[in-house]
């Protein structure tokens, strides 16, 4: 199932038109009707917008062993293996540490090895 029928489902368990979707996520219905129809695919940051309106985890929409590597790698701009390391380091399953990440703004934030064995994020 992707990410936009997932969406579909959710909020038609809910009752919702994609309007109230929106108007509670703060994304327009036409953003919404996109997602669903698979045009196009939101940002982790934008899940979690659609996420809390529909009192689910980030987590139901990120069915991790179907992204690529390549995808996160061009999403953030990070290897995918330090990604893991760092999720691993703060104990947090990956998506929780993408979105950690994303909620902060990656512009802003530099990840680096130290040590080998220590993972400073500033």
């Amino acid at each position: 199932m992707t990410v936009g029928e997932k969406i579909r489902l959710k909020r038609k368990e809910k009752g919702w038109t994609q309007k109230k979707l929106g108007e509670l996520s703060g994304i327009s219905e036409f953003v919404i009707r996109h997602y669903e129809l698979g045009y196009r695919v939101p940002k982790i940051i934008t899940l979690k917008k659609i996420a809390l309106p529909l009192d689910i985890s980030v987590n139901y929409f990120l069915d991790l062993d179907h992204y690529e590597e390549a995808i996160f790698e061009k999403l953030i701009g990070i290897k995918y293996s330090l990604i893991v390391e760092c999720a691993e380091h703060f104990n947090l399953p990956v998506y929780e540490f993408m979105e950690m990440v994303m909620h902060k703004g990656i512009r802003h934030l530099e990840i680096e090895r130290l040590d080998n064995e220590m993972i400073k994020i500033f």
